[in-house]
């Protein structure tokens, strides 16, 4: 009887050993995919960084390149070309800013005609003009479908109209109703330099590498001097497709 419960014991530990063999041997494979999933995103994640920084660059370049072109040719109005830089496809609009209509001194007539040569209707491009001024003016009299300052606490917005001028287009953004799509319009048509503005552009610069992928966008507003070709540079902006 000894004998045979030591037998039944040696053939259950070979029962209990096989199943943790398989377990580990599982948990290894699970690991190692696992592992080798992450080398592999990470590459890829390395490589999207890179491609960005590229692209980033490569879209800078591009402005003091048609930087270079507006000091030897200035330009009197929109002008868009594409050109191939260090592997990157770019395509360059240059705007200039004198065409455009200035959103802190034009009329609320002014500003409607410009918002609707940018593509948005008549109806919804009369509202969003009344707001515009609204935002800018300093008294608090409501334009017909404007918004001042109970206007936008009732919104839930958490803040009033500015009441003074406009110091960044981007400002347009914070004006109930204009989305980031229309504003992209808008920012061809308003400026805050616009009417009279002497030798001042706009240049916007699109990177991308074989028409597929991530893009990145830059844009820079620039005054060319004239004087030796000087240059001076306002403002950029740069974002991710």
């Amino acid at each position: 009887m000894a004998k045979r419960t030591c037998k039944f014991e040696r053939n259950g530990q070979r029962g209990l050993v096989l199943p943790t063999v398989l377990w580990i041997t599982i948990l290894a494979i699970t690991i190692g995919v696992s592992y080798a999933s992450s080398v592999h995103l990470s590459t890829r994640s390395a490589d999207n960084i890179k491609t960005s920084m590229l692209l980033k660059y490569d879209a800078i370049s591009g402005v003091y390149l048609a930087l270079d072109q507006l000091l030897a040719k200035p330009v009197v109005e929109t002008t868009r070309y594409r050109l191939r830089f260090n592997g990157s496809d770019l395509d360059i609009v240059v705007t200039p800013e004198q065409a455009k209509t200035n959103v802190n001194s034009a009329s609320a007539d002014e500003i409607r005609a410009a918002i609707i040569d940018a593509g948005i209707d008549a109806g919804t491009a009369r509202m969003l003009a009344a707001r515009i001024v609204d935002w800018r003016d300093r008294d608090h009299d409501l334009q017909p479908q404007g918004m001042e300052d109970a206007q936008y606490y009732a919104a839930g917005r958490g803040y009033g109209a500015k009441d003074s001028r406009i110091d960044d287009l981007s400002e347009l953004l914070l004006i109930a109703d204009i989305e980031r799509d229309a504003f992209i319009g808008l920012s061809r048509r308003l400026s805050i330099y616009g009417g009279g503005a002497y030798r001042i552009y706009s240049i916007s610069v699109t990177s991308s590498r074989g028409g597929e992928g991530p893009i990145f966008v830059t844009r820079a507003i620039v005054q060319a001097i004239g004087l030796h070709k000087s240059y001076q540079i306002l403002k950029w902006h740069h974002n991710h497709g």
